[in-house]
């Protein structure tokens, strides 16, 4: 398989100048779901992530805003369930690791379905960067390695999980 180059640009973006911890079109999380590639901003300003789909051929796009949702923190992954029918978000806030699980999610829409918000207390302060699903009921999510963390990977069990 030989790659190709996916430029994309946000519509709604229309400024570029970038003020640290103030810009709303970060992007750390991506995936591929319905044939598309789903992006997930960052926002800083108002902590909810902002859905762009972008085909997955080679081109140049400036796509429309789909979808958002307040996650009240800030984005940095995200997969979708083996099965098609579950998607999964880390983030943190004020250093506190954060996972939210969409349940009944169709192309159309991730956040009309069951939600369910997980704040990871026992690795507070951990620098997670990356989440994918080991089968359909079980989330890895990856650590960057800080002052306070080596890097490393956890795994969540959902089946234990209230939901």
């Amino acid at each position: 398989m030989v790659a190709g180059e996916i430029k994309y640009a946000y519509k709604e973006q229309t400024a570029f100048h970038y003020r640290p911890y103030q810009h709303s079109f970060d992007c750390e999380a991506i995936t591929d779901f319905g044939g598309v590639l789903t992006i997930f901003t960052k926002n800083w300003l108002d902590q909810t992530t902002a859905v762009y789909h972008i085909p997955k051929t080679e081109g140049e796009y400036n796509e429309s805003l789909t979808d958002t949702f307040n996650v009240n923190g800030l984005v940095t992954g995200a997969d979708v369930s083996p099965g098609g029918n579950r998607l999964a978000l880390i983030g943190y806030k004020d250093f506190k690791p954060i996972v939210w699980l969409f349940s009944e999610i169709t192309e159309k829409s991730f956040f009309k379905g069951k939600i369910t918000c997980m704040e990871l207390d026992e690795i507070f302060s951990a620098q997670t960067e990356g989440i994918c699903f080991k089968g359909n009921d079980s989330l890895l999510i990856s650590c960057e390695r800080t002052n306070t963390h080596v890097q490393q990977i956890f795994l969540i069990d959902l089946k234990n999980q209230k939901q």
